[in-house]
């Protein structure tokens, strides 16, 4: 009697086979495919997109998107977030309010947030080479990252731009397997996409770091205290410098470690007068300082961990962008004095951390600056501007901005700051205004963008260049700060 049983092995290979012949015959096709470029708008940008289209094979069958096809930024192949993994058999939901996709299968739980490598899989934060993306309004996700972190095996064809897709086959093992049968047949057409490799620990003398806590571990050198220790917090930079308050040269060893997939990317620790400690972080980290069991330790957390409240300021333009001129009047110089003036004035509450896009004659781009707001994660967002208008010297007054989404917290604020200003410096009210200014936008927490008035008109340009000016300005949004968490705005999503 002939043995019609085939192999789990064989069944594979005879699917990995058919997958890929039709994958040559695809790839035999591509000129009629995209006919023309595709035009994709993501980060604020249109880009103009050529590669190859990409052939998608999940558990050995096609799969086609509509919403959109898969494409590939940096190497990275993202997805549509729903079409893909409803197909792997998980439920995706995506939250608005939170610029947030979960992903859930069986008991597994992952949450990736759009523009932010850091992503929640099933209770601990691993970082993605990618993060998810809205790209032409469509929830784009990094295939790799989320198909293995389901479980999926995942192999990318070069030769014919494929990727298969295929959920592990659990099978009671036969009595009798031969040794050259318990191997998968090498496939010499295809390519293995690169395995991620664990978090490597460091160890230098008397210092461990711990990639499940973020934290830098020091065995407590004679005299050391968290007291003693100051913090320089460089968060545009994604840096935190530590000095310890001497040089421990016989007891903490000098050298550099970098992990670039890890929460803490690289830690380099100098000898000098001092001990100095320099941490690289993946995204922007405040830094908790305490002691335990006789050792110091410096764990980088979320600011969101650290503080209960938070506000960003953000001082329009910058550097080589000077914004409207009048003259030697410059934009970038009265939104910076402003910003520094509500900061001052923020600081005087110390239940309030503020974070600065800027503190001097720096630059950012505005979806930079977004991005730094989101990996904040703060409050409020709020955006200083100077306004003009060319060839019309009558135009005046003050408009505060916002863009309309789900969660309408910014268009209350935007509200209360234009009425605060309007009372405090009597200018003509141009209104609360939807826009799509990109830190308004982009950025997925309660975001605002101020024209106090205009630098081409001379009533306006003389009120911001008056006495006590920057104070009125600051005590008046401060006070808005103020009622908006008195209301509890800041709890209510």
């Amino acid at each position: 009697m002939k043995n019609t049983t085939m192999g789990v092995e064989e069944i594979m290979k005879r699917k990995w086979m058919t997958a890929f012949l039709i994958a040559i015959m695809i790839c035999l096709s591509y000129q009629v495919v995209y006919a023309e470029k595709m035009q994709l708008i993501y980060d604020g940008e249109t880009h103009l997109y050529e590669l190859v289209p990409i052939s998608l094979y999940i558990n050995g069958e096609l799969t086609i998107t509509t919403v959109m096809p898969p494409i590939q930024i940096e190497g990275n192949t993202l997805v549509p977030a729903r079409e893909v993994f409803a197909k792997m058999g998980a439920e995706v939901l995506w939250k608005s309010a939170e610029k947030s996709v979960y992903i859930t299968k069986g008991e597994q739980l992952i949450v990736l947030t759009i523009d932010s490598t850091e992503v929640w899989v099933d209770g601990e934060i691993k970082v993605a080479n990618m993060p998810a993306k809205l790209i032409n309004d469509k929830v784009m996700i990094p295939l790799r990252f989320i198909s293995e972190a389901l479980g999926f095996k995942v192999q990318w064809i070069d030769a014919t731009k494929t990727i298969m897709i295929e959920e592990p086959i659990v099978v009671a093992p036969p009595v009798v397997v031969p040794p050259e049968e318990s191997e998968m047949p090498e496939e010499g057409t295809s390519e293995e996409l690169p395995e991620e490799t664990p978090e490597p620990n460091l160890s230098f003398k008397n210092m461990t770091y711990d990639s499940s806590l973020n934290a830098l571990i020091l065995e407590k050198a004679p005299g050391l205290t968290v007291e003693s220790i100051t913090v320089q917090d460089n968060y545009i930079q994604r840096q935190i410098k530590i000095t310890l308050p001497t040089a421990y040269i016989d007891f903490y060893e000098a050298g550099i470690w970098e992990d670039t997939n890890s929460a803490v990317k690289k830690i380099e620790v100098k000898q000098s007068s001092s001990t100095e400690i320099t941490l690289t972080t993946a995204t922007i980290k405040a830094l908790n300082v305490y002691e335990y069991d006789n050792k110091i330790y410096l764990q980088c957390v979320k600011p969101k961990e650290k503080y209960g409240k938070i506000v960003v300021v953000d001082a329009g333009h910058g550097k080589d962008d000077p914004g409207t001129t009048y003259g030697s009047l410059q934009e970038k110089d009265i939104t910076l004095r402003l910003a520094l003036q509500l900061q001052k004035e923020i600081a005087n509450d110390s239940s309030i951390k503020v974070y600065m896009i800027r503190e001097g004659d720096t630059f950012l781009t505005p979806m930079e600056r977004a991005v730094v707001a989101n990996e904040i994660q703060p409050d409020l967002f709020i955006s200083i501007h100077v306004n003009s208008v060319n060839n019309n010297a009558s135009a005046s007054g003050t408009e505060t901005y916002y863009t309309a989404k789900a969660d309408t917290r910014n268009k209350i604020f935007a509200e209360m700051v234009q009425k605060a200003l309007i009372n405090t410096f009597g200018t003509r009210n141009r209104g609360v205004k939807d826009n799509t200014f990109v830190v308004t936008r982009y950025t997925n927490y309660p975001a605002i963008l101020i024209e106090i008035g205009f630098l081409t008109n001379e009533s306006d340009r003389q009120m911001m260049l008056s006495a006590g000016f920057e104070q009125k300005y600051a005590t008046a949004v401060y006070n808005c700060i103020q009622n908006y968490y008195a209301q509890g705005l800041n709890e209510t999503y």
